[in-house]
């Protein structure tokens, strides 16, 4: 961790369509849900989620310091339509991982990108943060889409990097923006 002056909890965020908030107890089915596809293959800390029970253990290891959490919401219904995060904070040069997901009903409608949209820009405007880094497994090509899409730049294949819980290995995509890089173009994802 660093001396970064991070909340201690999560910020309400809007915009892009999208609503970030802190998470709440009745959202606990709803991360079951998001797990319940594709997003377990993808995601190693979704791979063994499949209760409420198994959702609650899942936010309780990410409501720690160093960490800042989101439930990504439809801002008219406050349905739960994906989740986001800061984490892996560094303070030379001041940066984080930016990690996502969206729950298998509202993909493919520019959710995640809008999340990642307003956590780049809580990032460098409220955070001060110099970079801002987004990794996935080079076969997940939706999210290298959407990394592409929220600006961020392919900076590389690195073989052999990213572990999951059923021992598979796989190569990733290291992707990296910059404070001083332009705005990410509009559109969905």
């Amino acid at each position: 961790m660093t001396s970064l002056a991070l909340p201690s909890v999560s910020p309400e965020l809007r915009g892009d369509g999208v609503l970030l908030t802190p998470w709440e107890e009745a959202d606990l089915p709803g991360i079951v849900e998001l797990a319940d596809d594709v997003a377990r293959w993808w995601s190693r800390s979704l791979a063994d989620l499949h209760t409420v029970e198994d959702a609650r253990r899942w936010l309780e290891a990410r409501n720690v310091p160093g960490r800042i959490n989101w439930a990504v919401r439809d801002p008219d219904t406050r349905a739960v339509v994906g989740r986001t995060s800061l984490g892996h904070f560094d303070e030379h040069p001041r940066m984080a991982q930016v990690g996502y997901g969206v729950h298998p009903a509202h993909r493919r409608r520019g959710v995640a990108s809008a999340a990642v949209a307003n956590v780049r820009r809580y990032a460098f405007e409220d955070l001060g943060l110099h970079r801002l880094e987004l990794i996935h497994d080079v076969g997940n090509v939706g999210s290298c889409g959407v990394a592409t899409r929220s600006g961020f730049a392919l900076e590389g294949v690195e073989r052999g990097a990213l572990w999951y819980p059923d021992g598979r290995v796989s190569d990733q995509h290291r992707h990296g923006v910059l404070a001083t890089d332009p705005p990410a173009r509009a559109g969905g994802g």
